[in-house]
């Protein structure tokens, strides 16, 4: 390369001779005064002006698949062509999104949702002339966020009386629709999921249900219906909430949307006919006879049907159906199938009610227990079935809620000690109370339990004690021993500090020892110092009104100065009882009815050679049978003719059993088969009241 080559390719700015270099014929003319000129010669290019940069515009808009983009678009700047750059808000360099063309708009596809972008344009001077502009116009766009909505498409009864209306009782099917309201970004991967905190609502269907994508701008259905179970005993027009929470790969976390929902009956065109909610009542009983539904018994209960609806209702069926296998329904009031009852009447009016009854079998019971019972109602004038589920307690009598002492001279009663001991070195009255505590011992952590005992519903429960206590003093600062009081709440297992009502005060404040956190009392308030003689203090216990509850006596000591401790005395609740027991035995082992309506093997009797053979199902190992003649015309006359008395001539296979006569009587006679087991005999059928029908006198002992 040539001096002169060299000079001019120096001088060269867009690394192309052929066009020329800015200061070509300066060169030419001082190689020719010196007369070392070279041919052919660079020549002098074009004097060019830096393009100005473009006034930039950028708008986000929906792109075609749904996404955000950017239009960006421009004026002035030519008349070459021009560059698009594009950044994130605040990054290193601009990254071209287009290059070399002639005009705008130019679409940016390549933009995330919810973040900011810078744009220029570069302009780009033509021919001779290659300058760029600056790139100082720089505009600043924001992309925001996929902005989701529910809509409720429609809420419709799914499983219940048929006229599509969502009712007490009832299933029904939540249909949602997802629209994209911010008009800029779409949102993939959107999923919805259905809960709720209303106690009255149980939801079936929650999800997540999948919607996949919902484009900017865009209406997206649901792929199925949430469904909801509502409670029976809701109020007709009464509102349910529901939750519903979105989730989308868009957005950072789930967004919750509370969402109402109305409860109707129908009460303008149809009858609604149900059984009330919570009315279901023990009429009698055959076991201890003491108005409950204990094991072993045959127990008559009653509910109340009502037609919340806007007209008459016609007449009324309704179908009682055992849901535990505990449980068999065998009868009662006007209602002579088992598992299906029915009352006949002109109709219930709008907003009238009347008791049905029936009787329900309770021989698998064997302990405490709730029966649970579906009563499916039918009325003329409605369209469907209304099924409400019902309950009754099984062998729990009615507490009495009333005053419990303890005073520990007869032991324990029931209290439960981790570290405290019965004792008789101090006591209020009698010789014994309750001690914790060492004037030896260090680092203590003991706990007095109470027995479990249920508050009063109606509130107004408390509970008081006697106290002596020599804990170590207020020392260094800090109180580092203490004893105090807690509930245990037996339904959630939570400790709960009490705090005296009235008598003797808690003098430790929380502010407590660190070293050790023996028990949960540190850090708590508490009683502390010398605190005698023995004193009362009383706790309110109304917060815990109807539930069942402990006491706990705590006691914390540390390694150093050693107490005598704490003594507890004459405790007393009141409006409180422990767990209530029936009087029922466990062991009653009720015999139930033979082949009652619907049994597999239906009393049965068959005339065969002047003898009359008797067949019926076989109730498996353990019972017996009676079996009595009467008169037609003269009911209930068949306890004074026993053909058979505990089994005898009666064969069973574990089907059937079957017992053959010799000989007929003259005229009208009717056959009664009861079971016996473990001393006890089974009814002979059931009046249309519910009640046994048993016969006036009985000559065939169990």
């Amino acid at each position: 390369m040539s001096i002169y080559d060299a000079i001019m390719v120096a001088d060269d700015d867009d690394l192309n001779l052929a066009n020329g270099t800015p200061h070509a014929a300066y060169i030419n003319a001082a190689f020719s005064h010196h007369e070392i000129d070279e041919s052919p010669q660079v020549q002098d290019s074009a004097n060019c002006v830096v393009p100005a940069d473009p006034l930039v515009s950028a708008v986000v808009e929906p792109g075609d698949n749904g996404r955000p983009r950017v239009r960006v678009d421009w004026i002035g700047g030519g008349p070459g062509t021009f560059d698009v750059l594009r950044r994130r808000f605040g990054g290193d360099a601009f990254l071209p999104v287009a290059r070399g063309v002639a005009a705008g708009p130019v679409l940016d596809e390549g933009v995330s949702a919810g973040e900011t972008w810078e744009y220029l344009v570069q302009a780009n001077g033509g021919g001779a002339c290659p300058m760029v502009s600056p790139g100082l116009n720089v505009e600043i766009v924001d992309v925001d966020l996929p902005a989701l909505e529910i809509r409720l498409v429609d809420f419709r009864e799914s499983v219940g009386d048929g006229d599509l209306l969502v009712e007490p009782g009832e299933i029904a099917d939540l249909d949602l629709e997802i629209v994209e309201v911010g008009g800029e970004a779409g949102a993939t991967g959107v999923s919805v999921s259905l809960s709720s905190l209303d106690p009255s609502v149980a939801v079936s269907q929650a999800g997540p249900l999948a919607w996949g994508d919902v484009g900017a701008g865009l209406t997206v259905g649901g792929p199925a219906p949430f469904q909801l179970r509502l409670a029976d005993d809701l109020p007709c027009g009464s509102q349910v909430v529901v939750f519903l929470q979105v989730d989308a790969l868009e957005t950072c976390g789930s967004t919750a949307l509370r969402l109402p929902l109305s409860v109707v009956c129908d009460s303008s065109g149809m009858a609604f006919v149900r059984a009330v909610p919570g009315s279901l009542q023990v009429v009698a009983d055959t076991g201890d006879q003491d108005g409950l539904a204990d094991n072993c018994e045959l127990a008559t209960l009653s509910y109340v049907l009502e037609n919340a609806g806007g007209v008459a209702s016609g007449m009324v069926t309704s179908t009682v159906t055992a849901l535990d296998g505990r449980s068999r329904v065998v009868g009662g009031g006007v209602w002579h199938y088992i598992g299906n009852n029915s009352l006949s009447s002109s109709g219930l009016l709008p907003g009238q009610s009347v008791t049905a009854f029936f009787t329900a079998d309770l021989a698998g019971w064997d302990g405490p227990g709730v029966a649970p019972f579906a009563v499916e109602t039918v009325a003329a004038q409605s369209t469907g079935v209304v099924t409400v589920d019902l309950e009754t307690a099984i062998e729990e009598d009615p507490p009495l809620f009333a005053t419990l002492s303890f005073d520990f001279e007869s032991g324990s009663q029931g209290w439960t000690g981790d570290g405290f001991v019965l004792s008789t070195t101090r006591a209020t009255s009698g010789a014994w109370s309750f001690h914790a505590g060492s004037t030896t011992d260090p680092w203590l952590c003991q706990h007095l339990l109470s027995p479990v005992v249920r508050l009063d519903p109606a509130g107004g429960a408390s509970v008081a004690l006697q106290v002596y206590a020599d804990i170590e003093p207020f020392s260094g600062g800090i109180w580092w021993d203490r004893a105090n009081v807690h509930l245990l709440e037996m339904d959630t297992g939570r400790h709960v500090l009490l705090m005296p009502q009235s008598g003797l005060a808690y003098t430790a404040d929380p502010a407590g020892s660190l070293i050790g956190q023996l028990c949960h009392v540190d850090l708590e308030e508490g009683w502390a110092g010398n605190l005698s003689p023995f004193a009362a203090v009383s706790f309110d216990l109304t917060p815990w009104s109807g539930r069942e509850i402990r006491i706990e006596v705590n006691y914390s000591s540390d390694g150093g100065d050693d107490r005598e401790g704490i003594y507890l005395d004459d405790v007393i609740f009141t409006g409180a009882t422990t767990p209530p027991q029936d009087s029922q035995s466990d062991m009653c082992a009720f015999a139930p009815e033979v082949s009652p309506p619907g049994s597999p093997v239906p009393l049965g009797v068959v005339l065969s050679g002047g003898n009359a053979l008797l067949t019926w199902e076989d109730l498996g190992p353990g019972f017996a049978y009676n079996v009595y003649r009467g008169t037609v015309g003269n009911w209930y006359d068949h306890g004074l003719a026993p053909l058979a008395c505990a089994g005898s001539g009666v064969t069973c296979d574990g089907v059937s059993c079957s017992w053959m006569s010799s000989g007929l009587p003259a005229g009208q006679v009717y056959y009664v088969v009861t079971a016996t087991r473990d001393g006890r005999q089974g009814p002979s059928g059931f009046t249309t009241s519910g009640m046994p029908r048993d016969p006036a006198a009985d000559s065939c002992l169990p």
